[in-house]
C-alpha cells in the first residue's frame, strides 16, 4: 500500500506555466480572430519571454489550434467556443492522462485517501470541460 499512496504525491493537480501561457495566447488570439498576433504581443500578454511564448504557440500550432507564419506570429485556427480548458490541459499537461483511465478500486483504510484525491482530480477535469477559450477572451484586444 505504501507504494500506491506514494504515487498520489506524483500525480498532483496543478496548472503548469505552459498551460497558463497557452490559455493566455489562445484568449489573446480569440479577442481578434482575424488578426495575427506577434511573438512580442504573446509574450507581453502571458508575461513570459518571447522564446517561451513562441514554443507554446508552436505546440498549439502543431495541434492545429493556431495558424502560424514564418515570422512567428499566430492566428486562431478554430472556433474559440469549441476548445475547452480540458483540451488545453491534454496538450500542455499530458501527464494527466491517467485521470481518463477507468479503474475499479478496492477501498481500504490505506487507499481511501487515494480514491478521494483521484475523485477530486476527475471532478476538476469535468469542470474544465465546461470552460472554453471564448470564456477567457472576454475583453476585446486593443
Amino acid at each position: 500500500m505504501a507504494g500506491r499512496l506514494s504515487q498520489v504525491g506524483r500525480k498532483r493537480m496543478y496548472f503548469t506555466r505552459q498551460t497558463e501561457i497557452a490559455v493566455s495566447i489562445l484568449s489573446l488570439c480569440a479577442r481578434a480572430p482575424e488578426t495575427y498576433v506577434t511573438k512580442r504581443e504573446m509574450a507581453d500578454h502571458a508575461q513570459a519571454s518571447a522564446g517561451t511564448a513562441a514554443r507554446v504557440a508552436a505546440t498549439l500550432a502543431q495541434r492545429r489550434l493556431l495558424r502560424s507564419r514564418h515570422d512567428g506570429s499566430v492566428q486562431l485556427a478554430v472556433d474559440p467556443r469549441e476548445v475547452t480548458l480540458a483540451q488545453i490541459l491534454s496538450i500542455t499537461q499530458p501527464g494527466l492522462a491517467w485521470l481518463q483511465e477507468e479503474r475499479s478500486v478496492t477501498v481500504s483504510a490505506a487507499s481511501a485517501f487515494h480514491v478521494v484525491v483521484e475523485a477530486g482530480y476527475r471532478n476538476l477535469l469535468h469542470l474544465a470541460e465546461r470552460y472554453t477559450v471564448a470564456d477567457f477572451a472576454s475583453e476585446p484586444r486593443a
